[in-house]
């Protein structure tokens, strides 16, 4: 294998010295291959093409390594002429007539096992989760889902805003034990904050969190009791609560996030947070904020702390796309409306501070998390936008979680919730 790892540093210029010492690593951490073997079909179509956990990919390593002194042989160039090996189809029903695999694309599969290898030890992760996580309902739990279900959320603003109010309630019960809570602290006339401060001396890592609510409802109070959950895991969290369309349509919801991360970078330390750890984060629109602030802020000469992670949570990052495959298409052009302002609509959609997705490339963005629901119809806008940040190379962990609709992160009576804040706050913490 280390000849092969030589051979493809040769080729494509990376630093061997960190892929032979992450393929010796992965030796002695995952020498109990897989001696089967994966046809070349399955790797090219199923696994490459798709994001999977970093633990999948260390199986692809795994089972490359199995079968590497095949590939030394078969490499193109090589001397041998019985450039096919017979590897056996996945399944119970495996038989004699399996799969030829040329020797160009087993080099080429070995070679992307070396590749994950060399990227495990340079910090960027190129590979991340795409199958959904499945957690088996409860009885209850399916009876709470087939509730929702019954009652559709309006999309109109003002009875948006009353739908929230009164849901608001039952998210934010049985709030968790946190060090404090400031309420409404004004960060400039017109913008206030709430900061739940967590337990202990600190220093603690920073979230900013940008509430959902489709650009024309919500508030830091409708998301009080996460906004806590992040202070119960150890995270300074800064609640915005920043001004709504349509009264305030683009850029005025926009500017007031990316105030507020600037004020948090300057003003953490107050309730001892680390600027130095500062991630933004939001749900549903706030999602698509998360992403227009974290761009924006990439693009502006600021000398201040910049956001080193971003949580996008079931947003909207494509709003052109977005609306053309939506259901009811009359009910989110209206919302899209409202916020971007009927002046110039939809023309306006395209810029992309609107929608974030044409302006993520290379060192747009931090790591990002970003998670939705099966049952959500926003599903398509985080595959899409999980296939944009890996197309730019810029570390990202996609989590799917089967059954869970829109707003599930609220709804800490499912499993699916808890685990998925459960991977959120494992993702801060490895990355701040």
């Amino acid at each position: 294998m280390l000849a092969l790892t030589d051979q493809f540093g040769t080729r494509h210029g990376a630093d061997m010295s960190k892929a032979r010492e992450a393929l010796a690593q992965l030796t002695g951490e995952y020498e109990r291959a897989y001696h089967g073997g994966i046809i070349c079909e399955r790797w090219a179509k199923a696994q490459f093409e798709a994001r999977v956990p970093t633990h999948v990919a260390h199986d692809w390593i795994e089972e490359a390594m199995s079968l590497y002194q095949q590939a030394e042989a078969l490499r193109p160039g090589s001397t041998r002429r019985d450039s096919a090996t017979i590897l056996p189809r996945p399944g119970k029903n495996a038989r004699r007539s399996q799969h030829r695999l040329i020797a160009p694309k087993f080099w080429n599969l070995v070679a992307e096992a070396v590749r994950l290898a060399l990227a495990a030890t340079s910090g960027v992760q190129v590979i991340n989760y795409s199958r959904a996580e499945a957690t088996m309902l409860t009885e209850q739990e399916r009876q709470f889902l087939e509730s929702l279900t019954k009652f559709p959320m309006p999309t109109d603003p003002i009875g948006l805003r009353k739908a929230l109010e009164s849901f608001a309630p039952m998210m934010n019960q049985n709030l968790p034990e946190i060090g404090a809570i400031h309420d409404d602290v004004e960060i400039r006339p017109g913008l206030k904050v709430d900061v739940a401060v967590p337990k202990g001396n600190g220093p603690h890592p920073v979230v900013v969190y940008l509430h959902g609510g489709g650009w024309v409802a919500g508030s830091s109070k409708t998301h009080r009791k996460l906004a806590m959950q992040f202070a119960e895991a150890g995270f300074l969290t800064i609640n915005v609560d920043y001004r709504l369309a349509p009264e305030h349509p683009f850029p005025a919801p926009l500017d007031d996030c990316i105030f507020a991360v600037k004020w948090a970078g300057e003003n953490a330390q107050r309730w001892n947070g680390d600027p130095s750890r500062l991630a933004v984060g939001g749900d549903s629109a706030g999602g698509n904020l998360t992403a227009a602030t974290v761009t924006s802020l990439a693009a502006q000469t600021y000398s201040g702390a910049k956001p080193k992670a971003a949580l996008l949570i079931y947003g909207v990052f494509d709003f052109p796309a977005t609306l053309k495959r939506a259901a009811d298409k009359t009910a989110l052009e209206g919302m899209a409306k409202a916020y971007a302002g009927a002046a110039g609509f939809p023309a306006n959609l395209e810029d992309p501070r609107i929608s974030p997705i044409k302006a993520v490339k290379a060192g747009a963005m931090p790591p990002c998390f970003v998670v939705c629901g099966t049952a959500d119809e926003l599903l398509p806008e985080s595959n899409t936008i999980a296939d944009a940040l890996k197309r730019a190379d810029i570390r990202h962990e996609l989590h799917i979680f089967e059954d869970m609709p829109h707003g599930f992160l609220q709804m800490d009576n499912l499993a699916g919730c808890r685990e998925a804040q459960s991977k959120m706050f494992a993702f801060l913490r490895k990355t701040l």
